[in-house]
């Protein structure tokens, strides 16, 4: 049981490693979206989509551990959750490491999720003033593609002097 929980704490451990690394690249690329940096953006997103790719991996593992820890323990493996093996371990030396882990990972998936949130508000915010500049353009073009006559109403509905299939 030792080594399973010991297992774990590593795993996490190396999830922690790469949530942190998420976390820096996540304020990297909100300043890329206030600076409006395109090309640095892409690398961004890059190397983000490549420490995703780990953490999946690490996620397959940790997975196997917690089935593993289920079958040990003769817990649902639905029901397990850190905080419940946690208690269970609540006598074991392990014990201090892995809340110590948990509360680690705890905190910096909140940072993430604090970042992630203020970057997906910039970009709503730049979608929406790109509307808004489309919409300004389209307004002035089809303002000044408007031909009135002497009494101010339009004249796109009027008779042309030419022929158009001339």
């Amino acid at each position: 049981m030792a080594s399973l929980i010991e297992s774990l704490i590593n795993i996490l451990k190396d999830q922690s490693i790469n949530y942190e690394q998420l976390l820096i690249i996540s304020k990297e690329k909100r300043n890329c979206i206030i600076n409006n940096d395109i090309n640095d953006l892409k690398d961004i997103i890059s190397a983000e989509n490549n420490i995703i790719g780990k953490n999946q991996k690490l996620e397959i593992k940790r997975e196997k551990i917690i089935s593993d820890i289920s079958n040990v323990l003769n817990q649902e493996r639905e029901s397990l959750t850190l905080t419940k093996i946690l208690e269970l371990i609540k006598n074991q030396k392990e014990y201090s490491t892995l809340l110590e882990v948990k509360n680690n990972l705890r905190n910096i998936l909140d940072d993430l999720k604090y970042y992630n949130d203020q970057n997906k508000l910039l970009i709503e915010s730049s979608l929406e003033y790109i509307d808004f500049s489309i919409n300004v353009v389209m307004y002035k073009i089809n303002d000044e593609n408007n031909y009135y006559n002497l009494d101010g109403e339009s004249a796109l509905n009027c008779n042309s002097f030419f022929d158009a299939k001339s």
